[in-house]
């Protein structure tokens, strides 16, 4: 049993790294069609940047983990 609960914690923990690398993507896509002021706010330009460097900052964590625990992603 614990091994099953290892394996599926790795699974999840490479999933959750792989869908948010799909995220920061997307949110690549995106943001390269904005104009701030004009497309959105600049409220809301503030928001998406902050988001998106929240992303990469998680990514960052994920990653090392990852690779401290010496786990193929």
């Amino acid at each position: 049993m614990k091994g099953t609960i290892v394996s599926s914690f790795e699974d999840n923990l490479v999933t959750e790294y792989q869908d948010l690398l799909t995220h920061i993507e997307e949110s690549e896509k995106y943001m390269e069609t904005i104009v701030r002021g004009i497309t959105v706010t600049d409220a809301q330009y503030r928001m998406i940047m902050t988001h998106y460097n929240i992303m990469l900052a998680y990514e960052q964590i994920l990653r090392l983990r990852l690779e401290d625990l010496g786990i193929e992603y």
